[in-house]
């Protein structure tokens, strides 16, 4: 994911949010709930989003 789709994604589905979650390399997907944004400070800017799988 760029820093722009991040973005959209922190703001348009906040934390705690359920997405789907694709993971191309390993033919993977589920459902994740975003549990932790890392940003700057001042900046804003995304450095890290961590996620929670909804499923097993």
């Amino acid at each position: 994911v760029n820093q722009k789709e991040a973005e959209f994604l922190v703001r348009d589905a906040g934390k705690g949010a359920t997405v789907e979650l694709k993971v191309p390399d390993m033919n993977w997907t589920t459902g994740a709930k975003i549990q932790e944004v890392q940003a700057h400070p001042w900046k804003g800017s995304l450095y890290h989003i961590s996620f929670l799988s909804a499923k097993g």
